[in-house]
């Protein structure tokens, strides 16, 4: 081997294969250096301590290396941290028990230090050494080599498996993109059946009416039923194209809220007084509780008061549609830290535990019957949950069988009148009358 210097210092490739050869004596001081192909110079030919190359961190190592050299006469496959031309290096290190002290081989990579062992025993710089050194160099050369075949094997497994990866993300893309065009045609569908079908659906309930009210006399009891079964299967219809309307508008993110600050306890005590009615026709009992707030004791969010009244509305009409006469429903209002949560509890039949991580699916119908034989779209609960997050809130669910249901609204609360995007009052007409 040359080991002339014939490579620029900043070459950075050509420094991995490069190594030194130097013999330390028993105090650790450099006594001799017999390679020195990454330029070491003077600052190892002048007895100076090996500790002097090592970087910061590195001296426990070192000791321990040398340690095993002197205990098992020839040591391999040490990485040692030294600082040689002002940086650091991550050598692979080698010794030997030696005449003259411990010699040690240090180079950028392993082969290059196992090519500097075999040339130390070709030059005969072990005695007795000699065979213990050739059977560990050619020992570790066969590991290497192994290693090798191995990181090869695992190089084109790890290429086939990117590969194959790449593919599948590229399909997946691609059926993702179908899936949007398909989602956009069906949600397009929906809202021009539904708006198309609305009209006559109208027209048939409003003539259905018209027959009932001018035709009281001239109609029998089995002519009258007949008349309001079909005032209320449109009714019903009616209904049902409006769910599908708002839930095609929502899932094409057209849906543009007029946010305004709200108290919550007053929306929600306007929403309770509306739905008395219906409940009490089924003899089922709905309260407000926290409904006495003073005006420093305000609940406000920045809402879509049309919105939030949908989602409590169809709260509520689940509520009365599942509970048995004489139970009752409590909506609350309260402060959670930052947030304001909305409860909506009854005490009716309740959800099965299998059945609540489906229940703000769309077209989800539950095996839970209603307890007057009303009609659902399915469709309300999967609105409710877009319109809460369109609020960016949160709306979950808890229920246990036989004892009752409770929906939980999360929505963030505000304590002064919120901004638009260029800094100004939402209130338009409150700024123009000043």
């Amino acid at each position: 081997m040359n080991h002339d210097h014939t490579h620029r210092a900043d070459d950075a490739g050509a420094d991995s294969q490069r190594g030194i050869v130097f013999i330390c004596d028993g105090s650790d001081r450099i006594v001799k250096v017999l390679v020195d192909e990454l330029e070491v110079g003077s600052s190892i030919r002048d007895a100076r301590s090996c500790a002097e190359l090592l970087e910061a961190g590195s001296l426990a190592k070192w000791l321990n290396f040398l340690e095993e050299v002197r205990d098992r006469t020839v040591v391999f496959g040490w990485v040692i941290n030294m600082r040689i031309r002002n940086r650091p290096w991550t050598l692979h290190c080698a010794g030997a028990v030696h005449d003259e002290g411990v010699l040690i081989v240090a180079a950028g990579t392993r082969q290059m230090a196992t090519a500097l062992y075999r040339e130390m025993d070709v030059q005969g710089m072990f005695r007795e050494q000699s065979y213990t050194v050739r059977n560990t160099a050619r020992d570790d050369m066969e590991t290497e080599r192994l290693l090798q075949e191995k990181d090869s094997a695992l190089y084109d497994e790890i290429s086939r498996l990117n590969s194959e990866l790449v593919t599948v993300q590229r399909e997946l893309a691609q059926k993702n993109v179908e899936l949007r065009k398909i989602n956009d045609q069906k949600n397009q569908f929906m809202g021009i059946a539904a708006h198309d079908l609305r009209t006559p659906i109208g027209t048939t309930m409003a003539y259905t009416e018209l027959l009932l009210e001018d035709s009281r006399r001239a109609l029998n009891e089995d002519q009258k039923e007949i008349l309001h079964d079909i005032y209320s299967s449109n009714a019903y219809m009616l209904d049902l194209l409006d769910d599908l309307l708002d839930y095609a508008k929502i899932e094409a993110g057209q849906v543009q809220l007029n946010r305004q600050l709200s108290d919550m306890s007053v929306l929600a005590e306007n929403v309770v007084k509306l739905n008395r009615v219906v409940a009490n026709g089924k003899g089922i009992s709905i309260c407000l509780d926290n409904a006495d707030r003073t005006e420093t004791d305000r609940l406000c969010a920045d809402i879509d008061r049309l919105r939030i009244e949908q989602v409590l509305n169809n709260l509520i009409t689940n509520a009365v549609k599942f509970s048995r006469r004489g139970s009752s429903i409590t909506v609350a209002v309260d402060r959670i830290n930052d947030d304001i949560e909305i409860q909506v509890r009854d005490t009716g039949q309740g959800i099965p535990h299998d059945e609540l991580d489906q229940i703000f699916q769309p077209f989800r119908q539950m095996s839970t019957r209603s307890t007057a034989d009303e009609k659902g779209s399915g469709l309300g609960l999967a609105i409710c949950r877009k319109v809460i997050e369109e609020h960016d809130g949160t709306i979950r669910v808890e229920s246990r069988p036989g004892e009752g249901t409770v929906f939980f609204i999360r929505l963030p609360c505000l304590q002064e009148e919120p901004r638009s995007r260029h800094g100004r009052a939402r209130d338009a007409s409150a700024r123009d009358s000043k």
